[in-house]
């Protein structure tokens, strides 16, 4: 099995430990604050209770590698940049920080320590906007330095692109944190001679690979003016597999980093033929799958929100895997060890994966063959009802809401 290189997760831990940084461990996937969900940010659920404090508390720094799940990237999965899992390397001060220094030690992070050319980096920034008749400015010291370090790489946001609002969650009391972003792109395009590109503008040609909030407010549910944090935050955060991407030189896709390619290998080699965005789907909701299932069995049939991501995730895998006449057991078995060995070193909780997992997706795979055969007969039942041999786009879509039966499973389904 490839290994990453470099190692982002260790190289991101030395930098900011070095720095005065505590390191903390991974909150996990499975966590009260998110309970129809999955936890999805870079620390929040750690750092979030003290920020929220009524009274001021003394200077803190943090650092993690947090395993992530965002649940609504799970339809974009499958295009070269978009993971239902991946990891964010993050890292948080606390009160008593200069916003200048935050960014200065991410760039240099990225340009100094992986090796990224500066001059490959935009930058895109809060400037100045008003949100519930209250004017938010960036410090001006912040903009001077933006101005000086990256020139023309520069480009201004509003809220709408570059004011971060938090979704309100059980840690945060039901308020929303929120403040000014800063986002780091990596330029894909160097030799375009379009002066007038930018990330706002043309997202084709850039990759986001980190960013920055300044934590300074929050709004409560029923009072949606703008209020100050009595303790500040600052959080920075890369994504791992878009960095490894740029270090490892395929910047225009996640799924051809070292923490793919060997599973890549295996899959194809059961089946050649199959197509690149099966390959992708496949490959992140077996890690997301297992992750999640580290933490805690999840119960794919009940009604709440963590249980239908689930299915969501295996059903897809089971459909793509019955139209590439895969075997779904020996495809599960098969890569659920492959993923343990690419990730049980930093992570050793993945090993309990197996046994938490093994019984639902068995569980599902039988599930998933009634609900095939009793689809077939009633699509049979429905076009001799209806005296026709073929069946229309609506048809199949009918099929789909009322028996699951995808649309590119049919033609199988009917042979």
């Amino acid at each position: 099995m490839a290994t990453m290189n470099p190692d982002i997760r260790k190289a991101w831990l030395d930098y900011y430990q070095s720095a005065g940084y505590t390191k903390i461990t991974s909150a996990p996937l499975v966590h009260p604050a998110f309970p129809i969900s999955f936890n999805m940010s870079a620390g929040l659920v750690q750092v979030a209770p003290i920020v929220m404090q009524k009274e001021k508390v003394a200077p803190q720094k943090y650092c993690l590698v947090q395993k992530c799940v965002r649940y609504f990237d799970i339809k974009n999965v499958g295009d070269s940049i978009h993971l239902s899992f991946f990891e964010m390397p993050g890292a948080f001060e606390i009160n008593n920080f200069e916003e200048v220094a935050v960014i200065e030690k991410l760039r240099a992070f990225l340009t100094e320590n992986l090796e990224i050319p500066n001059e490959r980096l935009w930058i895109t920034s809060f400037n100045q906007d008003t949100y519930q008749s209250v004017t938010v400015t960036q410090e001006e010291k912040t903009k001077e330095y933006l101005t000086k370090q990256f020139n023309g790489r520069l480009v201004y946001g509003d809220m709408q692109s570059n004011f971060w609002i938090h979704t309100a969650d059980d840690f945060t009391h039901h308020a929303s944190l929120c403040g000014p972003r800063i986002e780091f792109f990596y330029d894909l395009c160097p030799d375009n001679a379009n002066s007038a590109r930018n990330p706002l503008k043309n997202p084709e040609c850039f990759l986001e690979i980190g960013g920055i909030i300044f934590i300074k407010y929050f709004i409560e549910p029923n009072n949606p003016t703008l209020q100050h944090l009595p303790n500040i935050a600052s959080e920075s955060v890369v994504g791992m597999e878009r960095v490894l991407s740029v270090t490892e030189k395929h910047p225009n896709s996640v799924f051809q980093t070292s923490l793919f390619t060997g599973l890549r290998e295996k899959l194809t080699s059961l089946n050649s033929s199959i197509a690149e965005n099966d390959v992708q789907i496949l490959l992140d909701h077996i890690k997301a799958l297992a992750f999640i299932f580290a933490d805690e069995v999840i119960e794919p049939n009940s009604s709440g929100g963590r249980g239908k991501i689930v299915r969501t995730l295996i059903r897809t895998m089971l459909m793509i895997l019955y139209v590439n006449s895969l075997e779904p057991k020996l495809f599960f078995r098969t890569f659920i060890g492959e993923i343990i060995a690419l990730y049980e070193d930093f992570y050793p909780e993945i090993r309990i994966a197996e046994s938490n997992l093994y019984p639902t997706l068995d569980e599902q795979i039988d599930i998933y063959n009634e609900t095939l055969v009793k689809g077939k007969r009633s699509i049979e039942v429905y076009k001799r009802n209806r005296q026709i041999s073929e069946v229309s786009e609506t048809d199949l879509d009918f099929f789909k809401q009322n028996y699951g039966i995808d649309p590119r499973v049919y033609p199988i389904l009917m042979r």
